[in-house]
């Protein structure tokens, strides 16, 4: 075999490689692009849709529901955009009761007043599959979760609590 069929065989080769690799490429980017276009979510919205979960009067789950419906705030100590999740919902009324569902130790100083906080709620944020803190439920007065919301900037807590008031009180949404 001559330098130069060598060389041509080995071009080859590397072409083929290149192009099943730009292939598996452009084959992980549609499938980016279906996960993120499925289910048209919108920027703030969760991945797992908790929306008619029905949470009960007791038991694990039943520590975290809000009597008589409200918010669920999932947070974590230390986590500054909970910190202004929870502001943002606590800037106007809050229709029920609101629970902070907070994965570690509750903060005394950081509970407004009338919330429950009730500490060391990880293992249901894994059940529930909660993606992150801070996250909101919105929990009617059956129990049943309406919708939630993963919050990722300035005014969607107050957007969500702002829609949710108004489809409960049969405004426009």
């Amino acid at each position: 075999m001559t330098f130069t069929t060598a060389a041509l065989l080995i071009a080859w080769l590397a072409i083929v490689l290149l192009a099943l690799g730009f292939a598996g490429l452009m084959r992980q980017l549609a499938e980016l692009h279906r996960s993120v276009t499925s289910g048209a979510a919108s920027a703030g919205q969760a991945a797992p849709t908790l929306r008619g979960l029905a949470l009960p009067r007791s038991g694990d789950l039943g520590r975290i529901r809000p009597e008589g419906g409200g918010f669920i705030l999932f947070v974590s100590p230390g986590c500054s955009s909970c910190a202004i999740a929870l502001e943002e919902l606590t800037d106007g009324p809050v229709d029920g009761q609101l629970v902070l569902a907070s994965s570690g130790p509750c903060a005394d100083g950081s509970i407004p007043a009338g919330a429950v906080c009730v500490s060391d709620t990880r293992p249901l944020m894994e059940r529930l599959g909660v993606p992150g803190t801070p996250y909101l439920l919105d929990v009617d007065h059956e129990g049943v979760i309406q919708g939630s919301v993963l919050p990722q900037g300035p005014g969607q807590v107050r957007d969500f609590v702002a829609a949710r008031r108004s489809t409960s009180t049969g405004g426009p949404r």
